[in-house]
């Protein structure tokens, strides 16, 4: 599942560190230890530390990614392609979290990580003081982000600016509304493009933004050419990052309403 766009470069300034490492002490609390042992039960898991604009995020994550792929029915994915994209940490959800801990997002502000994956987009933003929803179609994503959560941020801090919701964007029903939406890797697939365009367009605050991290798929660019033709104001920039020794380009878009860009 890991981009083509990414080459075998190897980096040492950022090179991630070595996996097998545990997260701090909150780790030991006894209802995080419970989630963590639960999952423990049904996947192979590994923590790693990820360098995010000069910070170490702990993470739990799924050790191989790839062996979940074997364990798909047919007779489920047949039903809707449901494939484990939430299990793999995407090189756009590190640009995401940089963006978020940039000076980007402000205290208070509401910022919705949609498809969240194991969260570390939504846990950046939440270090920058947002109010933030970690949002996923899959529920063990979900778990994943609640754990890393946990280990990564203030018990208070996660308490009190930190909600879990199962979505999915298909659905029509009205949204809450934000001020900023991430997103990274959520336009993997064509039939995705018009449904995430139809979520924003509900879910944003009308001086919000929508910040969505590609890695140059040609999804990815019709994506960007649909939102411009529904009238929003697209502002995109290319950047580097490292990640399992690969240096891989990822497009980070800025989406705003024409009016709010005015």
């Amino acid at each position: 599942m890991a981009s083509s766009s990414c080459s075998e470069q190897r980096s040492i300034s950022e090179k991630a560190p070595p996996a097998g490492r545990r997260p701090g002490i909150r780790a030991r609390f006894p209802e995080i230890r419970r989630l963590q042992e639960s999952l423990r039960t049904r996947y192979a898991l590994v923590s790693r530390d990820v360098p995010v604009a000069g910070r170490r995020l702990s993470l739990f994550m799924v050790q191989d990614p790839y062996a979940l792929l074997d364990a798909i029915e047919p007779a489920a994915f047949a039903v809707d392609e449901r494939l484990p994209y939430w299990a793999e940490l995407w090189p756009s959800s590190i640009v995401l979290a940089r963006y978020c801990l940039g000076g980007n997002v402000r205290p208070g502000e509401r910022v919705l990580d949609l498809g969240c994956g194991i969260g570390l987009a939504g846990i950046a933003a939440a270090e920058a003081g947002a109010a933030v929803t970690m949002a996923d179609y899959e529920e063990d994503a979900l778990h994943f982000a609640r754990l890393n959560a946990a280990c990564s941020l203030p018990r208070a801090v996660v308490k009190s600016r930190c909600d879990f919701r199962l979505l999915d964007w298909r659905s029509p029903c009205a949204e809450d509304q934000y001020d900023v939406i991430v997103g990274g890797d959520i336009v993997y697939e064509r039939r995705s493009v018009a449904p995430v365009l139809d979520f924003i367009g509900r879910a944003l605050a009308r001086n919000g933004r929508a910040i969505i991290a590609d890695p140059g798929r040609s999804t990815g660019e019709e994506f960007l050419a649909a939102a411009v033709r529904r009238g929003l104001a697209v502002e995109s920039e290319r950047t580097k990052v490292f990640w399992n020794d690969r240096q891989c380009t990822i497009t980070r878009s800025v989406l705003r309403r024409s009016e709010a860009a005015a």
